[in-house]
């Protein structure tokens, strides 16, 4: 919203809705109708909304500058004059009136303000047969529009209970109870579009509220087939950084594939005399046999080592593709991106401690042979025996050190790509978003078609 507008449009109803209480025929009305009040009451709380938007530091600072580049003079409403909703609606209640000023919280942009006092002006036309402009020009005689006005209304409810029975008995037409300036009728002959309501507002209220579902189901498939591009920009750096990311992941899967086997086999070979250590690589300490186990990993890593290797698989394959339409190519999944960076540093601890355990004798178990080591049993018994590596554990070990260590380089470039695409993601252009979303609206309004669409 534009602090411009909101201000022209703010000035105008402050205006009507002020004129329009200085109208005998309009308050004689307004004493006597509950629904008229309940409208009316509306209309109060949308310049309640206008001056909250009036006040808002971001809209002001944007019309200042605004102004400065037009070296003009800001066209700004003082707060202590942004009261006259509280004015208004003490006007109100001396007229025996009952309500008070209520949140609209279905009001996104300034199109939805108009429609909200046009929607008041359609109810005006439709029960009294005159719109505001009309009631505040009128200088007829008082008492005779307000017969005129009761006549209308009452030949309204009676064209409505008329239709309602002619529903019944499955006959009738749909423009009995129905004001023609509405449009024709989508819902076949013989419907009663007030069946179910209290009234004709109610009826309105409910197919605005149908024909935005409609809108935005519609403004949902635009942007799934990539009609409607919802981003403000398209960085090209963006979709390079992306597509590196996308082979950084490729080969982190690998790399950690690799590593995984190797460790598997390392962690289920078997030493000693009848081979009963598993997963134990020796190494001498001047002339003290030692033993290191491999066998550390438990099925929680094992299973999140899985999902990253296929996560990250998948991942890639679609960074470097891209994406059918241009949304996917500039999108970016922030909750993704934090729970594969979380599950990284998770495994990093991991992997970070077995290089740092074993790294350090990596010479000393590749020399190693033969030899005697003490090994003592659960029940504290120590016993000699002798113990060799096998040269397919030690493949596999060498191969593991190395490929764990690519792995943690690549998680390192993984996370840094992450951070920085989510620094330089496009951003969502709501404001095009809530014009299409608008745009569609009036389509499907002309349209007059859309409960058939749902």
């Amino acid at each position: 919203m534009e602090y411009k507008e909101i201000k022209k449009v703010y000035e105008k109803q402050v205006d009507t809705i002020s004129k329009l209480l200085k109208s005998n025929e309009f308050t004689n009305l307004l004493k006597n109708d509950e629904t008229l009040q309940s409208n009316f009451v509306d209309q109060i709380s949308l310049i309640s909304f206008f001056e909250k938007k009036l006040i808002d530091t971001k809209l002001i600072e944007k019309e200042v500058k605004e102004a400065k580049k037009k070296k003009a003079k800001p066209s700004l409403i003082e707060v202590k004059d942004l009261n006259k909703a509280e004015s208004i609606l003490k006007e109100y209640h001396k007229l025996g009136c009952a309500g008070s000023i209520e949140e609209l919280k279905n009001i996104n942009s300034i199109t939805d303000a108009k429609d909200t006092i046009k929607s008041f002006d359609v109810f005006l036309k439709n029960i009294y047969k005159k719109d505001s402009n009309e009631f505040i020009n009128s200088k007829s005689d008082s008492s005779q529009n307000e017969g005129e006005a009761t006549t209308s209304r009452q030949t309204f409810k009676a064209e409505q209970t008329s239709q309602e029975d002619s529903n019944q008995s499955n006959s009738g037409n749909f423009n009995n109870g129905f004001n023609p300036n509405m449009g024709q009728n989508p819902f076949g002959a013989g419907f009663n579009p007030f069946s179910g309501f209290n009234d004709e507002t109610s009826y309105q209220a409910w197919r605005e509220n149908q024909m935005a579902t409609a809108a935005y189901v519609e403004l949902g498939n635009q942007i799934k087939n990539g009609t409607f591009y919802i981003y403000k920009d398209k960085p090209r750096i963006f979709v390079i950084l992306k597509r590196i990311l996308g082979a950084f992941m490729i080969f982190l899967s690998l790399f950690t594939i690799i590593s995984f086997i190797s460790l598997i086999i390392v962690s289920t070979s078997k030493s000693g005399d009848t081979t009963i250590f598993t997963g134990m690589l020796w190494y001498d300490v001047s002339g003290t046999v030692q033993g290191i186990s491999t066998s550390t990993m438990g099925w929680i890593t094992i299973i999140l080592t899985v999902f990253l290797v296929i996560y990250s698989a998948l991942s890639g394959y679609r960074f470097i593709v891209g994406g059918k339409t241009e949304n996917e190519l500039f999108s970016f999944d922030k909750r993704a991106a934090i729970g594969i960076i979380a599950l990284m540093v998770f495994l990093s601890i991991f992997t970070i401690q077995n290089l740092v355990l074993w790294f350090p004798k990596m010479d000393a178990i590749n020399s190693f042979t033969s030899g005697t080591a003490s090994v003592t049993d659960v029940n504290g018994n120590t016993t000699n025996s002798n113990v060799q590596n096998s040269a397919t554990a030690i493949g596999a070990f060498n191969v593991c050190i190395w490929t764990t260590l690519i792995s943690e380089i690549l998680f390192l470039l993984v996370a840094i790509f992450l951070i920085a695409l989510w620094r330089i993601s496009p951003r969502i252009d709501d404001e095009r978003k809530k014009l299409k979303l608008q745009e569609i609206i009036e389509e499907i309004r002309k349209n007059s078609n859309f409960s058939q669409q749902q």
